[in-house]
């Protein structure tokens, strides 16, 4: 004799069956959006964050269009300033919650991995702000100094970065996320040679091995 216990279960399993099956005749089918507006990822993958990586040979070379901005000290610096030296400059800010953090200590790591090299000082490493109305010279000061960075991290006014941001091919937009403002933009590294010339782009999230053979290509062509 089957103990009513059981016998009840296997009847709220059967009604249970019985409903799902009504409900997958009956309902009708919602299609899904073809795309959506939550994630500027969705257009612009690149932006997304982590591993999206293309490395790209510019050829032939264009001259990198010059620019002045004001560093974590302070101090004004324009492109042109490091002529003869070779700039490895990509784009980030200071609040990031995506993959900038990750970013900035990659930039970090290659520069330790070519101190071994006598002219490691002709690298010359340069971070813009794409969040300029919060990325205060203090701010940037305090944040190179947390995580160790050998660099010029450049704001200035939104007008002065933003025409930055157009000349490199930067995409940006600005959306509230879980009440904090989230700021999403390409993650572009670019590399430029002694004589001003952009010779390589980095697109996505790169690690030392990805960039360092380029980046030692540049430094022997002196």
């Amino acid at each position: 004799m089957v103990p009513l216990k059981e016998c009840w279960m296997h009847s709220v399993r059967l009604q249970a069956s019985l409903l799902a099956l009504l409900l997958t005749t009956c309902t009708p089918t919602i299609p899904k959006p073809t795309s959506t507006l939550n994630s500027p990822g969705v257009e612009h993958p690149e932006a997304a964050g982590f591993r999206v990586v293309e490395h790209i040979d510019i050829q032939p070379p264009v001259l990198a269009k010059n620019f002045t901005l004001i560093d974590q000290n302070r101090e004004i610096v324009s492109l042109d300033d490091f002529q003869h030296k070779v700039v490895m400059m990509t784009f980030l800010y200071t609040n990031c919650p995506e993959a900038c953090p990750l970013v900035a200590a990659n930039f970090v790591k290659t520069k330790k991995e070519l101190s071994r090299r006598s002219d490691a000082d002709d690298l010359i490493q340069i971070l813009i702000s794409t969040d300029p109305e919060h990325d205060t010279p203090h701010r940037l000061s305090t944040y190179t100094r947390g995580i160790g960075g050998d660099w010029h991290f450049l704001t200035g006014r939104f007008e002065e970065v933003e025409q930055v941001w157009k000349s490199y091919n930067i995409y940006r937009e600005v959306q509230n996320r879980n009440q904090m403002v989230v700021v999403y933009h390409d993650y572009r590294t670019y590399l430029i040679d002694h004589e001003g010339m952009l010779r390589y782009e980095h697109v996505g999230v790169w690690y030392p091995n990805d960039i360092l053979p380029h980046i030692e290509i540049l430094l022997d062509e002196f």
